[in-house]
C-alpha cells in the first residue's frame, strides 16, 4: 500500500509542478489605458521574419508566444481584448504584423506600432466598446469520395474550440454557436482519412462546408484512446491497435461480438464454442493459464465501464456498437490496471446524431435457418432491432432494442435474447456528460453433458455407473442477465488541461438448474438449482496535460487514479418434490477492492518520432498479506514518416501485466472435505505476463496497408495448485502457490486493399505457446496434462481469415473465410471409449491428447439497396455445411446458418 500512496503523492507533485509550467509568465489584467508590458527580448537576435503553428489556444497564449519569437514586447487591456478566446496561428516566414492579424482576426482589435520593440493592441475604431462575441452557424455534409454516398456519424469539429457534431444518415451536419472568424473544421470517420479545412465563420449567415472522405482500412491520422487513454494519432502510439467500425460489424452480421474476431483481429483467435457459445472461445497470443490453454478474455468495457465477468462479453448487442478498439499484450496494463494481462477491448456504443430535422429511426427484420447433424431439416432462427437517434449540437441521444433466437438445434439446446441499450449526452458549457446504458436477458437450454455423450450412454456404449443419469431428459435452464450503466464526464479547465471522469456498475446474474422434477426413480423428484452472481461498481478519473517544450517539441502527461469493488455469489442447492432441501447445499460470497495510480508521458519530435513510458502501482484486496502493491511498466517507440509515397510506421514497446488471485485462491477450505483439504498461502501475488513486442506498419496512399508484428512474451508466478501431502496419506493437502511459466510468442500479419468498387482485408498469426515450467508436485502436472515444453491444449499453430467486398450500384457482395489451424487437445472419443467402454487397463489422460485438423469455414452475404431507404440482404455462414469442430471431436457445433432480411431506415 505504500507504494500506491507514494504514487499519490508523486502524481500531486507532478501535476502541481506541470500546471505551473503552464502558467509561467501571465498576462497582467490592465483596466483603463493600455500600459506596457516588458518582454525582455536582448537574450536574442530579434526576427524580422518568423515561422509560427499554434492550435486551439487562449488569445492571451497567443499574445505571448507572438511576442516572444519576434522578441517584441506587446500591451494591451484585458476590456478591450477577449483574452480567453481560442485561437489558431499558421503563418510561415512573417512578419510580427500577419502573425498578430491572424491571431486577432474578428475580434474588433487591431495592432498599433508605438516603438521599435513596443506594440499597443487596441479597438479597432476609436471610442469602441468590446462587443459581446459573436457566433456563427454553418451546416453541410460528408460523402464518400469515391462512391459519393452519404457517411453517417462522421464527427465534425472545430479543431480550437472543441465544438462537433455528427453527420446524418444523409451526411448532412450542423455546427452552431461557433464564434466568428476562421477555424480549422475537422471531419473524421472511423475507416476513412481525416480531413481537415480552413474557413472563416462569418456573423448572421450559415456558411457550407462539404467534406469528401477518402476510405482508408487504416490511417496514421486515425485517432484512438486505447492504449493511450487521451485521444492519439494512431502514429504517436507504440502498441498494435486494432478497429473494428459499424461499417465491418454490419458486413459481419454477427450476432455475437465475439464473431466479429474471427479472422480479423491479428494475434486472437474467436472459436466456435458450438453448445458452449455462452462462454466465448476467445484468447489473445495464446495461453495464460493451464485450463487447457482458454486464456480469460481481454479486460473489457463497454462505454468506459468494465465488465464485471468478462463472459457477459456475448450479451452485448453488435447493432448498438460505433465502432471496437482492441489492443493486445501487456502493455495497455499500465493505464487499465489488473485484469489486463493479454490487452483490451473497448466498445463504443452509437451516438445520436445532430443533423436532423426529426428522429432517426432504423430497423431490421431477419430470419432463417441452421442446419444441425442433431435435428432433421434446419431450426428456425431470427434476428431483429429497432433504433431510434436524433440531437443537437447541444444534446443528442440514442436507443435500441433487439432481439435474437435459435431454435432445438442439439437435444435440449436453445437460446433466446433480448437487449435494451440507450446513450444520452450533452454539452453545458464546455463540459460533455455522457449517460449509457445497457441491460440484456439471456435464456438458455443448455444440457449438463455433451449430444454425442448422452447418446453414447443412452445406446449402451458408454458404462459411466450412473447411466440413470442419462436416461431422462435434462430439462435444462440456463439464464443470464447483465446491466451496465455508466456516467462520463469530459471537460477541460485550460487548453492544455482535459479531465475525464467516469462512474460505472455492471452486474451479472446467471441462475440455472432443471425445470421439472427428472423422476431417475419412481421416489426421486430432485430438483437442482444454482446461481452465480457479480457486480463490479467502479469510479475512474484521469488528467491528460499538454504542451509545447519547443517549437517541434510535444508532451502529453496524463495522470490518473481509478478504483473498483466487486461483490461475488454463488448457491448450489437441491430440492425434493415436498420442499425440502437435501444435503450439500452451499452459499459463498466474497467481496474485494482494487485501487490504481498511474502516470504516462509521450513526448512527440517533429510530428514524427514519439516515445512513451508510464508506471502503475495496484493495490488488491486479494494479494496475500504479506505481498503488498504491484507495479507495472510500460516503455515504448514509434517512428512515422514517408518514403515516396509509402507511408509507414516503426513501433516497439515493452509491458508488464498483472491478473490478481481469486478470492478463494489465497485462503484456506471454509470446510475440510473428507478427502483433500486447502491451506491458506498469505504470500500469494499475482500472475504476471510481460514482455514485447514490435513492428511495422506500411500505408500505400488510401488504397492499401500492411501491418507485421513481432511478439515475446512470459507468463511469470501463474498460479498452480500443488500437493504438500505425502503420496498414501490419508487426506490430501493442497495450496495455491505462483511456480508456473508459460512461454508466448508469435507473428502477427494483416493487410488490407482498396480499389474501388473492391475491398480486400486479411489477417494470418502464427503462436508458440508453450509450458515454460511447471512443478512436479503441481495437479496440472499431476493429471498427466502438462511437461515442461510441452504445447498449451487449443491454442492453434496458426489463425486467420480473409474478407472481400464488391459494390456495384445499390448493390453490396461480400464474402469470407475463417481459418484455425491445428491444435492439440483430447480425444475425448478414444478416451471416454477406454474409460467409460470396459477397456481393463485405461491409459493415463495424457496419452489421448492429439492434434486435431485445421477447420476452414466460409460466408458470403448479398445486400441490395431498394427506394425509401429500404434494404434486403440474405447472409449465409458455414457455407459449406462443415461440422468440424474447434474445440474436440464431441462438442457439438452449428452447420449452414442462412438468414434473409429486410433493413430500413427513415
Amino acid at each position: 500500500m505504500k507504494c500506491v500512496v507514494g504514487g499519490g503523492i508523486a502524481i500531486g507533485l507532478l501535476l502541481a509542478v506541470r500546471a505551473g509550467a503552464q502558467q509561467k509568465q501571465p498576462s497582467p489584467h490592465y483596466g483603463g489605458t493600455a500600459e506596457r508590458t516588458t518582454v525582455p527580448a536582448a537574450s536574442r537576435a530579434t526576427p524580422s521574419r518568423a515561422t509560427l503553428s499554434v492550435d486551439g489556444v487562449t488569445l492571451r497564449e497567443a499574445l505571448r508566444v507572438i511576442a516572444k519569437e519576434w522578441g517584441k514586447s506587446v500591451s494591451y487591456s484585458s476590456d478591450v481584448v477577449p483574452v480567453t478566446r481560442r485561437v489558431s496561428v499558421h503563418v510561415r516566414n512573417a512578419v510580427v504584423g500577419e502573425a498578430l492579424d491572424s491571431a486577432l482576426a474578428g475580434t474588433g482589435v487591431v495592432a498599433r506600432v508605438w516603438s521599435a520593440t513596443q506594440i499597443v493592441l487596441e479597438p479597432d475604431a476609436p471610442n469602441a466598446i468590446r462587443a459581446t462575441p459573436e457566433h456563427a452557424d454553418a451546416v453541410g455534409r460528408v460523402t464518400d469520395a469515391e462512391s459519393g454516398a452519404p457517411v453517417d456519424r462522421a464527427r465534425v469539429t472545430v479543431d480550437d474550440t472543441g465544438r462537433a457534431a455528427l453527420s446524418g444518415v444523409d451526411g448532412s451536419f450542423r455546427l452552431t454557436g461557433v464564434s466568428v472568424g476562421p477555424h480549422r473544421v475537422t471531419a473524421r470517420r472511423v475507416g476513412y482519412v481525416p480531413m481537415t479545412r480552413r474557413v472563416v465563420f462569418a456573423l448572421d449567415s450559415a456558411i457550407t462546408i462539404d467534406f469528401a472522405l477518402r476510405a482508408t482500412a487504416r490511417s496514421l491520422d486515425e485517432v484512438v484512446v486505447t492504449g493511450t487513454i487521451a485521444p492519439t494519432e494512431v502514429r504517436a502510439v507504440p502498441s498494435p491497435i486494432t478497429v473494428i467500425s459499424s461499417h465491418d460489424i454490419e458486413q459481419s452480421g454477427a450476432t455475437q461480438v465475439d464473431g466479429l474476431f474471427r479472422g480479423t483481429v491479428p494475434g486472437a483467435v474467436a472459436i466456435d464454442d458450438g453448445t458452449h457459445d455462452g462462454y466465448p472461445g476467445l484468447t489473445f497470443r495464446g495461453g495464460i493459464d493451464f485450463n487447457q490453454g482458454v486464456s480469460s478474455p481481454a479486460k473489457i468495457y463497454l462505454d468506459g465501464v468494465e465488465l464485471a465477468y468478462g463472459n457477459a462479453f456475448s450479451q452485448i448487442d453488435s447493432k448498438s456498437i460505433d465502432h471496437i478498439e482492441i489492443t493486445r499484450g501487456p502493455q495497455a496494463s499500465t493505464l487499465y490496471g489488473a485484469g489486463a494481462m493479454v490487452g483490451v477491448i473497448q466498445i463504443f456504443t452509437k451516438h445520436g446524431s445532430a443533423s436532423l430535422t426529426h428522429p432517426q429511426v432504423d430497423a431490421q427484420v431477419s430470419a432463417g435457418g441452421v442446419q444441425s447433424q442433431w435435428a432433421s431439416g434446419e431450426t428456425f432462427h431470427q434476428d431483429h432491432s429497432l433504433g431510434v437517434s436524433a440531437g443537437d449540437s447541444a444534446f443528442d441521444y440514442a436507443a435500441r432494442a433487439s432481439y435474437t433466437s435459435t431454435g432445438e438445434w442439439a437435444p435440449e439446446y436453445d437460446s433466446k435474447r433480448a437487449v435494451f441499450s440507450g446513450r444520452v449526452g450533452g454539452d453545458l458549457g464546455g463540459l460533455r456528460l455522457d449517460l449509457t446504458g445497457q441491460y440484456s436477458h439471456r435464456v438458455y437450454h443448455i444440457a449438463p453433458i455433451d449430444p454425442y455423450m448422452a447418446q453414447a450412454v443412452r445406446d449402451g456404449r458408454w458404462e459411466t455407473g450412473f447411466d440413470a443419469f442419462f436416461d431422462k431428459p435434462f430439462f435444462p435452464s440456463d439464464t443470464r442477465s447483465d446491466e451496465n450503466v455508466g456516467l462520463t464526464a469530459s471537460f477541460s479547465t485550460a487548453s492544455w488541461w482535459q479531465h475525464h471522469i467516469v462512474l460505472g456498475f455492471d452486474g451479472y446474474d446467471n441462475p440455472r438448474g432443471s425445470t421439472a422434477p427428472r423422476f431417475l426413480t419412481p421416489a426421486d423428484s430432485l430438483r437442482a438449482y444454482g446461481e452465480f452472481a457479480t457486480s463490479r461498481a467502479s469510479v475512474a478519473y484521469n488528467t491528460t496535460l499538454s504542451a509545447h517544450l519547443g517549437p517541434r517539441v510535444t508532451s502529453a502527461l496524463t495522470l490518473g487514479a481509478d478504483y473498483w469493488t466487486t461483490t461475488e455469489s454463488s448457491v448450489s442447492a437441491s430440492e425434493h418434490a415436498d420442499g425440502t432441501f437435501a444435503l450439500g447445499a452451499a452459499y459463498i460470497r466474497d467481496s474485494y477492492d482494487n485501487t490504481g495510480l498511474f502516470a504516462q508521458e509521450q513526448l512527440g519530435f517533429a510530428n514524427r518520432f514519439f516515445l512513451t513510458a508510464g508506471v502503475r502501482g495496484d493495490h488488491n484486496d486479494n494479494f496475500g498479506s504479506g505481498y503488498g502493491s504491484a507495479i507495472a511498466p510500460r516503455v515504448g517507440a514509434s517512428y512515422a514518416g514517408n518514403a515516396g509515397s509509402v507511408g509507414y510506421k516503426l513501433r516497439a514497446s515493452y509491458g508488464v501485466a498483472i491478473q490478481p488471485p481469486l478470492p478463494f485462491q489465497k485462503s484456506a477450505s471454509l470446510a475440510a472435505a473428507p478427502f483433500s483439504v486447502q491451506v491458506a498461502n498469505p504470500d500469494l501475488g499475482p500472475e504476471r505476463q510481460r514482455g514485447l513486442d514490435a513492428g511495422v506498419d506500411l500505408y500505400f496512399g488510401n488504397r492499401a496497408t500492411f501491418g507485421a508484428t513481432y511478439y515475446n512474451q512470459r507468463v511469470d508466478d501463474m498460479i498452480t495448485t500443488v500437493i504438500l501431502s505425502a503420496p498414501g496419506d490419508t487426506t490430501q493437502i493442497d495450496q495455491n502457490q505462483n511456480i508456473g511459466r508459460i512461454k508466448n510468442s508469435g507473428v502477427e500479419l494483416e493487410g488490407s486493399f482498396t480499389l474501388a468498387p473492391l475491398t480486400f482485408s486479411a489477417t494470418y498469426s502464427v503462436f508458440h505457446s508453450t509450458v515454460d515450467q511447471v512443478s512436479g508436485g503441481a495437479l496440472g502436472d499431476g493429471t498427466g496434462q502438462y511437461h515442461s515444453g510441452d504445447r498449451l491444449l487449443l491454442i492453434p499453430r496458426t489463425a486467420g481469415g480473409f474478407n472481400t467486398g464488391f459494390t456495384l450500384g445499390r448493390t453490396q457482395l461480400h464474402a469470407g473465410l475463417t481459418y484455425v489451424g491445428s491444435f492439440r487437445n483430447y480425444d475425448r472419443i478414444a478416451l471416454f471409449n477406454a474409460v467409460f467402454g470396459g477397456d481393463p487397463n485405461p491409459q493415463a489422460p495424457r496419452a489421448y491428447i492429439m492434434d486435431y485438423p485445421s477447420v476452414f469455414k466460409w460466408n458470403a452475404s448479398v445486400t441490395q439497396g431498394l427506394p425509401h431507404g429500404v434494404g434486403a440482404f440474405v447472409r449465409v455462414d458455414n457455407l459449406t455445411n462443415s461440422y468440424a469442430s474447434e474445440v474436440d471431436n464431441i462438442t457439438a457445433v452449428y452447420g449452414r446458418q442462412t438468414v434473409v432480411g429486410l433493413r430500413a431506415t427513415w
